[in-house]
């Protein structure tokens, strides 16, 4: 029985060091870029890949790059997250939970959890999302609006945030 306990043990530790330790990995990356990256060199890899950059501004006003490649999709680079349309992936005949998945296969985050917003208005917001090795947060959401007439979903987007990126993981002692 002693034995159950310190392997249960040694497992339920190992497994939380897994999850709480960052800034010992590398970024998340995909299509080649990453939030550890300047977004001059972000311009110059997505140049590289056929996409078009420019500066534009978003609805507060805040300026960032946006980069768009003819009918493959758009890649925001905002000061803190990438925004990537579900064209960049062939994957806007995909749903949420089926995209993260996806990207969940192929080794680029550990795991994805559900969350569901909804306002008053109808408006709502579904995602999943993850944290990477070194603490940044990939998330695929969509937004929509449904009442009791219509509903309308938005394809999805994949986010990568910055989170605790290369700050060091939560320490508890």
């Amino acid at each position: 029985m002693q034995y159950l306990k310190l392997v249960w043990l040694s497992l339920s530790t190992i497994s939380f060091s897994l999850i709480c330790t960052y800034a010992s990995g590398e970024p998340i990356t995909l299509k080649g870029i990453n939030l550890g990256m300047t977004k001059s060199q972000i311009e110059k890899i997505l140049n590289s890949q056929g996409y078009k950059c420019g500066k534009t501004k978003d609805s507060p006003g805040d300026e960032y790059i946006e980069c768009q490649k003819d009918d493959f999709g758009s890649i925001g680079v905002h000061e803190t997250k990438l925004e990537f349309s579900c064209m960049n992936f062939d994957a806007c005949g995909l749903g949420i939970g089926e995209l993260a998945q996806e990207l969940v296969d192929a080794g680029i985050v550990y795991r994805m959890e559900y969350d569901a917003k909804e306002s008053l208005l109808g408006i709502f917001s579904l995602s999943y999302c993850g944290r990477g090795d070194d603490g940044d947060r990939l998330c695929v959401t969509q937004a929509g609006i449904q009442d009791e007439n219509f509903a309308f979903k938005s394809p999805p987007v994949i986010l990568i945030e910055q989170g605790r990126l290369g700050k060091p993981g939560l320490q508890f002692n």
